[in-house]
């Protein structure tokens, strides 16, 4: 996508957030709209070239693909968010919180960018650190985990930038979780590496 492109389309993006803000279209907040999103959009396009990635030309984008997602995380967010009640308010399921790291195929910046903060946005999973492919992920319990462990997430993601889907990757607990205890694992769905357990 060109550069020129993509500023429209950022300054159009910006525009309409600030219409849904200020739901007001008196010419002053119109005039302000505008010149506000069209001095954002100049002054950051540069520095979201850099941090986040610059798509090139011959690459691939689904739009239908970003609005499925954008869909999907919601409802996921709502499960998510009554199933982390249940467990709360549920004497018989205390949550068993853990941090776990996992690499992912996803190479382009914006791509990782959209699955650290997506899955902060899940309730019960927080990202702590991204460094290049490796993600450091807390958990309020391994259900919290599955959408990941089962790379649903990844393969999103990588449909909306059209790159080959991430394979399952292999989570690496800590503490790591026993097995033989009921509601801690999704149904297996969690690799461990065995590897850690002295630690």
């Amino acid at each position: 996508m060109k550069r020129t492109v993509r500023i429209l389309v950022l300054f159009l993006a910006l525009m309409a957030f600030w219409m849904v803000l200020s739901a007001r279209l008196d010419p002053l907040f119109l005039v302000i709209g505008v010149a506000s999103a069209a001095w954002i959009a100049w002054y950051t396009i540069a520095v979201l070239d850099s941090e986040v990635g610059e798509r090139p030309d011959a690459g691939g984008f689904n739009p239908v693909a970003l609005v499925t997602y954008i869909l999907w995380l919601f409802v996921r967010q709502v499960v998510s968010g009554f199933s982390l009640a249940w467990v709360v308010v549920n004497p018989r399921r205390a949550p068993q919180p853990g941090v776990f790291r996992f690499r992912t195929g996803l190479a382009l910046p914006a791509a990782r960018t959209i699955l650290a903060n997506s899955i902060t946005l899940v309730p019960g999973t927080n990202t702590i650190e991204v460094e290049d492919d490796l993600f450091t992920v807390h958990a309020f319990n391994a259900a919290s985990a599955a959408d990941i462990a089962e790379a649903k997430v990844q393969r999103r993601i990588a449909r909306i930038f059209r790159v080959p889907p991430d394979d399952p990757p292999q989570l690496e607990w800590e503490p790591l979780y026993d097995p033989s205890t009921a509601d801690q694992r999704p149904d297996g769905d969690v690799e461990v590496e065995r590897g850690r357990e002295g630690r």
